[in-house]
């Protein structure tokens, strides 16, 4: 039976308003603290980022550690093409306090970040697809494999303990408690008390801010087991 135009009506008019309803709660899972999962495969070519050395790249050239980026807070949209970005898991059971080093290839719509899936299945250390929390950073070039701004990027490191758990040829160091390198112990990844501010929020001493942090650290990194009152047992 032919369906009447009134009809037909009301299904675009439903349909419409369910679609809207719907990317009204996509989009309310984005925030500027969240990342999803995209696949970038083979060239990159054609990308939003027109950046010449970003276009004539393939992700595999930064191996595979790429991600489309959308921050309101940039005054520029395109002067986030190419960003070093500092990523870490703040998703309770997905590798917490882990973190990667990606560079901005591609922009997107809403706040965050789609992250490259190799890279995300490292950062987040599982293959579901989801929409999980992070805090980022924009960090120098040179921690990005394959980023062609090393050496002519004039980002700071947005936490100056972060040197403390890079490797010298990344541009870290051994560090002090106050987070300034040593002169003398050779190269390495840090050591406590700085180690910990992988795993927390540090303030310029290197003390998590928020003592429950500690909780989630590792011993060898200064953390500790906590009890109710995240109070070290």
């Amino acid at each position: 039976m032919a369906m009447s135009l009134v009809a037909r009506s009301a299904c675009v008019m439903l349909a419409a308003l369910v679609g809207l309803l719907c990317s009204r709660t996509v989009a309310a899972q984005h925030t500027a603290n969240s990342a999803s999962a995209h696949y970038y495969n083979g060239a990159l070519a054609g990308v939003a980022c027109q950046t010449p050395w970003i276009q004539s790249a393939s992700a595999d050239s930064f191996g595979g550690y790429v991600t489309a980026w959308h921050n309101t807070n940039t005054p520029s949209y395109n002067a986030q093409c190419g960003q070093c970005i500092k990523l870490t898991s703040t998703q309770s059971g997905k590798n917490y306090g882990k973190s990667i080093f990606v560079t901005v290839v591609d922009l997107k719509g809403w706040d965050g970040f789609d992250v490259n899936v190799p890279a995300w299945q490292t950062l987040f250390g599982t293959s579901a697809l989801d929409v999980y929390s992070i805090n980022w950073a924009q960090v120098d070039a040179c921690n990005c494999s394959g980023n062609k701004n090393c050496g002519t990027s004039t980002t700071p490191v947005a936490n100056k303990c972060d040197k403390c758990n890079l490797p010298a040829s990344s541009g870290g160091c051994k560090c002090d408690a106050n987070c300034n390198c040593l002169t003398t112990g050779g190269t390495g990844t840090g050591v406590a008390p700085c180690d910990k501010c992988k795993y927390c929020k540090c303030n310029s001493s290197c003390g998590c801010i928020n003592k429950c942090d500690l909780c989630n650290v590792p011993a060898s990194a200064g953390g500790c087991k906590c009890n109710s009152n995240c109070d070290c047992i």
